[in-house]
């Protein structure tokens, strides 16, 4: 093992009284609350390993539900309202790759593919870069996991940076950026196995 490989597995590592998470808490759920009050679930799909669902709500507005290839690339985001006349808003992707085939988020990597966005102003051609960042530490309470940063463009009109955990599988939305829009940023302040 190179002397930088072997800085990074002693920075990422955990301490041994830590109980910290891993991949397969993916199953049961693992719940993330970020500082605007979301509070967001994220589980690996059963029928498709490659597939993982985010079930959030916030401190205003409606809940919310994801559907995400690789733990970062939307498939599906629509609202959950269930009161009376409550209309539900849904988004939808479509690839021309199987969710098996899309990349995993890798530290440097850059990646573009064309969608199709299906909303309620009917189907939209769009094109999507990802650049990923630095292979970058982030340290909740005892535990510390392993991060990327990756930048995500929809088109020219909005802006995200998702922070990818690949030792867990998925990524939580950093801050996002409409056109001629300010940043809206939140961060991560728990990070915890689902109830």
């Amino acid at each position: 093992m190179s002397n930088h490989l072997a800085a990074l597995a002693i920075c990422f590592a955990a301490p041994a009284t830590a109980d910290c998470l891993t991949a397969s808490d993916m199953t049961g759920g693992i719940s993330v609350t970020l500082d605007n009050g979301a509070i967001e679930v994220y589980r690996r799909d059963m029928n498709d390993p490659a597939l993982v669902t985010v079930d959030g709500s916030g401190e205003s507005g409606p809940a919310y539900r994801l559907v995400l290839v690789r733990g970062i690339l939307v498939l599906l985001f629509e609202t959950v309202d269930e009161s009376a006349g409550a209309m539900n808003v849904s988004t939808s992707y479509s690839y021309p790759l199987a969710p098996a085939d899309v990349p995993v988020p890798v530290a440097g990597a850059l990646w573009q593919i064309s969608a199709l966005r299906n909303d309620s102003e009917g189907e939209t051609p769009e094109d999507q870069i990802h650049q990923a960042g630095d292979l970058t530490p982030i340290t909740i309470g005892e535990c510390t996991y392993a991060a990327i940063p990756v930048t995500v463009a929809y088109g020219a009109t909005y802006v995200e940076e998702i922070t990818y955990l690949p030792d867990l599988g998925f990524g939580f939305l950093h801050w996002f950026q409409n056109e001629g829009g300010e940043k809206n940023a939140t961060n991560l302040i728990a990070l915890e196995r689902a109830e």
